[in-house]
């Protein structure tokens, strides 16, 4: 933050990203060149007109472009995938130049707050394959109902560095200058923060309204997909943020003035106490972030953070799996309080753990005490009964499933994983009670509790906040009953794993008509065989990859059918599915093949949807298994 002023910046990629980079290096008084791939990249106006001081250049992504400058540091937007821009960044690298993208910023920038502000809120921090935008928003929505100012940012939206400037003026920033530093933790350094849409209020998840035709051109991807806001999209440069533009500053904030700093604005250090005092800054932030943002990360550590899950997806941007489980697992910092799912083990090994030598040491002396307390704290959570102080699970009693909890232990007291303590387990409410349905929504609410419990929130508006969550759009949401038949749009089950989890919650209440099919990123379809053999009546497939998606399922000899449109697959689905059957747009795969991104794929669907009419009161075709995939369905 304080060190870019006077500092030459390069940023890669002109979407929501690279766009408020940009912003935040003028504010801080850096001069900033931003290149992108793209003639018109569509946030090149919006550059123009807000921040004139930057320079635009339309050129490929390598090293040539150092040649325009002196930099001091290189910044890429979180779409571009390391394959993309690789030359020109060992490059920087061996000029000694910083690299990073727009959560490095804006670690530094925190850095900066609690050096000079002392401003320390707790930071939540949720990522996973599937489910973060669920337990993102679930967790925000108890903090606030238990009276804490939070905020909501990063892959949900809006971009970090945008909603800050939000908060900052030029006196601010020079204020901060003035101000002398304090006492610095370092294992704090790293903290994030981001604002919502108002203060004292949860950002609420904004739509994606508009796609930014970033990268295709290299390779197409999604930002993290089940439950993100998707760039499922083209070329060469956006962010793994929401399509969404940044929040609007609050009304009780100055209009920010894109300036250099210092030369005409002179500030004292009560601007930064009134400042704290008066905005009355979020106690809390909840950020979900993805693996693109995640990636290659270094100086962040949040206050507390959950893994939700591990699965195959993104192969088309990260090098391999390895590169994408560690984008995750860096996360987990040295001093975070870690969130385990139990019932996960590549989660579960993820564990605080003793060193093999401390392990030695005998249980009871003063050194394996020091060693244990020094382990970062951790709680677990998963669908069995916990055993441990602070765990979460569920517990069958009496044909019903209650969420449960083992109490805390006393405040300082860890235990770790060796520990034979018994505890007792509290009921917090059936899970019944919840609207969200299906196992995966089972976790999703144990995860977001454990999350919630770091911050010493008190429990029971955390539970009245879970009673009435509803759940995501796009994600398992039923948009209509016709003739007995369920239509649900579940346009966000962009991976296999989030498309099993649907119909596996589904599934349980009958048989399934699935249309699936897209963009499949590399992945391997061999997953669906079961939930398909389990639950699903017959397929219709639609899109790039419905060929490998056919061949992977054709054993089973369920009735499959290709169409060209979704019009086709609805009109498919009502003809096939009988009542007490659901109709379920759950794709395993990216959109970007046949629609702008999942949200248009979800409103074509829904389209499709409302335009069918009941039908006669014949009983439904017989199904009968089609060996090969035909090019058109039965009705136009």
């Amino acid at each position: 933050m304080l060190a870019l002023a006077h500092q030459n910046l390069l940023i890669l990629g002109l979407g929501d990203s690279g766009l408020a980079m940009a912003r935040w290096g003028v504010f801080c008084g850096a001069t900033v060149w931003v290149a992108d791939n793209r003639q018109e990249p569509p946030q090149l106006q919006a550059l123009r007109q807000e921040v004139p001081q930057a320079q635009f250049v339309s050129a490929s992504l390598d090293e040539q472009l150092l040649a325009l400058a002196r930099f001091d540091g290189v910044y890429k937007s979180p779409g571009l995938s390391p394959q993309s821009v690789h030359a020109l960044w060992l490059e920087a690298q061996s000029q000694g130049l910083k690299t990073g993208n727009e959560l490095s910023l804006f670690a530094q920038a925190l850095n900066d707050l609690k050096a000079r502000a002392q401003y320390q809120p707790d930071v939540l921090v949720v990522t996973g394959t599937n489910g973060k935008t669920t337990v993102t928003s679930l967790c925000a929505q108890m903090l606030q109902k238990a009276k804490k100012r939070v905020a909501v940012a990063g892959n949900i939206g809006p971009t970090l560095l945008g909603t800050l400037l939000t908060y900052l003026t030029p006196a601010d920033l020079a204020a901060l200058r003035e101000r002398p530093m304090v006492g610095l933790e370092p294992s704090r350094v790293g903290q994030i923060m981001a604002v919502g849409e108002s203060l004292g209020d949860v950002a609420p998840v904004p739509a994606t309204t508009e796609l930014d035709e970033s990268v295709h051109a290299h390779s197409p991807e999604a930002i993290e997909d089940d439950e993100e806001l998707a760039l499922e999209h083209d070329a060469c440069a956006d962010d793994a943020t929401s399509d969404t533009p940044d929040a609007a500053p609050d009304a009780t904030r100055p209009t920010l003035a894109l300036s250099h700093p210092g030369s005409s604005v002179v500030a004292s250090e009560p601007v930064l106490d009134a400042w704290q005092s008066e905005l009355a800054w979020p106690e809390v932030w909840v950020l979900e972030i993805s693996s693109f943002q995640a990636h290659a990360l270094t100086d962040f550590e949040p206050t507390a953070a959950v893994i939700l899950n591990i699965t195959e997806d993104h192969l088309d941007w990260h090098a391999d799996m390895q590169a994408y489980r560690a984008a995750k697992v860096g996360l987990f910092a040295a001093h975070t309080c870690r969130i385990i799912h139990r019932g996960d083990p590549d989660i579960w090994d993820l564990r605080p753990s003793l060193s093999a030598q401390a392990a030695l040491l005998k249980p009871n002396s003063a050194l394996a005490r020091a060693a244990r307390e020094a382990l970062p704290r951790w709680v677990s959570y998963a669908a069995d009964v916990p055993e441990r102080a602070g765990d979460f699970g569920l517990e069958h009693s009496g044909g019903m499933v209650w969420l449960v909890r083992c109490p805390e232990a006393e405040v300082g007291v860890k235990l770790d994983a060796s520990s034979t303590q018994a505890v007792p387990v509290l009921r917090l409410m059936p899970l019944d009670a919840l609207k969200i349905r299906g196992p995966h929504n089972a976790l999703n609410a144990l995860a977001a509790l454990a999350l919630a419990s770091t911050t010493r929130a008190h429990m029971a508006p955390l539970l009245h906040a879970l009673k009435d969550y509803g759940g995501e759009p796009h994600r398992i949401q039923t948009l209509r009953v016709l003739d007995g038949v369920q239509y649900v749009d579940d346009s966000k089950g962009t991976n296999v794993a989030a498309t099993c989890a649907a119909l596996s919650a589904l599934g349980q209440d009958g048989p399934v008509v699935g249309i699936l099919g897209g963009v499949g990123k590399g992945q391997d379809f061999s997953p669906l065989l079961g939930p398909v053999a389990q639950y699903v009546r017959a397929v219709i497939l639609m899109g790039e990859d419905a060929p490998l998606i056919q061949q992977v399922l054709a054993p089973l000899g369920k009735p499959m059918v290709t169409v060209q449109s979704m019009a086709q697959a609805v009109s498919v689905a009502q003809e096939w599915a009988r009542a007490g059957d659901a109709v379920l747009l759950s794709p395993a795969c990216a959109s970007f093949d046949m629609f702008k991104d999942y949200e248009h794929r979800a409103q074509v669907f829904q389209e499709a949807v409302n335009h069918l009419s009941a039908s006669a009161s014949a009983p439904a075709p017989e199904l009968a298994p089609q060996p090969q995939l035909t090019q058109e369905a039965h009705h136009g």
